[in-house]
C-alpha cells in the first residue's frame, strides 16, 4: 500500500461528505477509509459486532493511566457494545473503529474509535454527542486529529443534526485538537471529574453548531 485511498459503498440513504478537497456521497454505515498513520496502515470504518474480541484485547492491555480521563472500559462494557446475539443499532449510535492492518491487509489490532450518539427525544434530536479515544501505543500519529475532523464531517452531512457536542477534561491534551478543528468551548464544569487518586479536574463542554442548517 503506497497511498491513502477510499472505499465507498452506496446503499440506503446517503450523506454528502467532504474530506479535504474531495467531496464524496456515501452511506456512513458502509464508509471505510484505508490510511497510513506513522509507519503503519489502518482502516477506519463503522464498528462491527465481530470487532469485540480485538476491542477488548486493546482495552485490556492498555495502561491504567489511560483510563484516568475516560470511563474505565471493562469486558462487560465491551460485550454490551458488541452483542454476539444482536447487531449494533447505527440509528442510535454510530461508532467508527480504527483497526491496524498487517502486510496482508488483515485487521490485527484495535487502535481507537470515534462514536456519535444520537438522541431520540424530539427536543434533542437535532444534536449528537461525540466520544473518542486512541490507545496510548497508537497516539501522536494523527489518528485523533483525523477522527475529530471525521466527527464534524459526518455530523454535518447528516441533515437533521444542527449541534455536535462533547465533554473533555480541562487537562486532557485532546482539548487542543478539538479547538484546532473548530469545536468551541461553552464554559466549565468545576471539579466535575474525579480521578482514581481522589483529585479533581474541570470538565469543558464543547460544541460545533452548523449554522447553515438553521432556518
Amino acid at each position: 500500500m503506497n497511498q491513502s485511498y477510499f472505499v465507498i459503498k452506496l446503499i440506503s440513504y446517503q450523506y454528502t461528505h467532504q474530506l479535504g478537497d474531495l467531496v464524496l456521497t456515501f452511506n456512513p454505515h458502509q464508509f471505510s477509509v484505508k490510511k497510513q498513520f506513522g509507519s503503519d496502515w489502518f482502516i477506519i470504518r463503522p464498528a462491527k459486532v465481530e470487532d469485540g474480541d480485538l476491542v477488548w484485547q486493546g482495552y485490556k492491555n492498555a495502561p491504567k493511566e489511560f483510563f484516568n480521563q475516560i470511563t474505565e472500559i471493562t469486558k462487560q462494557i465491551v460485550e454490551q457494545w458488541y452483542p454476539t446475539n444482536g447487531d449494533i443499532n447505527y440509528d442510535q449510535v454510530l461508532p467508527f473503529n480504527v483497526m491496524l492492518l498487517d502486510e496482508k491487509e488483515q485487521e490485527v489490532a484495535f487502535a481507537g474509535n470515534m462514536t456519535l450518539g444520537f438522541r431520540s427525544l424530539n427536543r434533542f434530536s437535532h444534536s449528537t454527542i461525540m466520544g473518542m479515544g486512541v490507545l496510548p501505543k497508537f497516539q501522536k500519529r494523527g489518528i485523533g486529529s483525523f477522527l475529530t475532523q471525521l466527527s464534524i464531517d459526518v455530523a454535518k452531512a447528516k441533515p437533521s443534526i444542527v449541534r455536535l457536542e462533547l465533554n473533555v477534561c480541562a487537562t486532557n491534551p485532546a482539548r487542543k485538537v478539538y479547538l484546532k478543528h473548530g469545536y468551541q468551548e461553552e464554559g466549565k464544569l468545576v471539579k466535575a471529574w474525579q480521578y482514581p487518586d481522589g483529585s479533581f479536574d474541570d470538565v469543558i463542554p464543547m460544541c460545533v453548531i452548523f449554522e447553515d442548517k438553521i432556518k
